[in-house]
């Protein structure tokens, strides 16, 4: 297994005789060394603080973090077992089961931004569906923030994934949606809501 993104390259190895996943954070030569060096070592920290903030506080399955390499900015974490979201729904043609995972979808970021958590790629790529469930993985792009901006960006990011990469099944939509509204439990849900239709508005005009 091997990807490369923008920030990272991501591929497997063993590590304590298990097969894990690496992050490893390649160096940006048109950065000063010493400048590039301290933005990868603080995007690695958030990254592992996002993951141990989201499994402990919001109960939210996430791979395990079994070492951090500091000096080479590299993660070593816990290959979850599954298929992505993405693929599951391709693949099913069970609307009860569809129904239940968008339950599940709405209620894991409900928990997530009920502590604070953006995620900030929630697409149906970076979703692990499991025996035990759905996992979140790549928290590369998340941060603790109380901002219902942000949260109402992360919303609309799940739900431009769900319409565009997944067409027919609109619908999830609505369920994951109704299941966050559900479950968030701080007392800024109507502020995120009215985000979420600005955004959605801005997205728009953007087209």
């Amino acid at each position: 297994m091997f990807f490369q993104g923008a920030e990272a390259k991501v591929y497997t190895t063993t590590f304590l005789n298990k097969t894990v996943i690496v992050k490893d954070r390649f160096e940006k030569t048109y950065r000063l060394k010493e400048l590039d060096k301290s933005i990868r070592k603080s995007r690695m920290l958030s990254e592992a603080k996002c993951i141990k903030k989201a499994f402990e506080m919001a109960n939210v399955n996430t791979p395990t973090i079994y070492y951090m390499d500091m000096e080479n900015t590299r993660i070593f974490m816990e290959k979850l077992e599954g298929i992505t979201l993405k693929r599951f729904i391709l693949d099913n043609e069970n609307p009860k089961r569809l129904e239940e995972i968008a339950k599940e979808l709405g209620s894991i970021v409900a928990r997530l931004h009920s502590n604070h958590i953006i995620h900030g790629d929630l697409t149906t790529s970076n979703i692990i569906v499991g025996s035990d469930g759905l996992s979140i993985i790549d928290f590369g792009l998340a941060e603790i923030a109380q901002s219902a901006e942000k949260k109402a960006v992360d919303l609309w990011i799940m739900k431009r994934t769900l319409s565009s990469s997944h067409i027919g099944y609109e619908w999830l939509i609505d369920v994951a949606i109704n299941e966050y509204i559900r479950v968030y439990a701080l007392k800024d849900l109507e502020k995120i809501k009215q985000r979420l239709a600005l955004v959605q508005q801005r997205y728009r005009k953007m087209q």
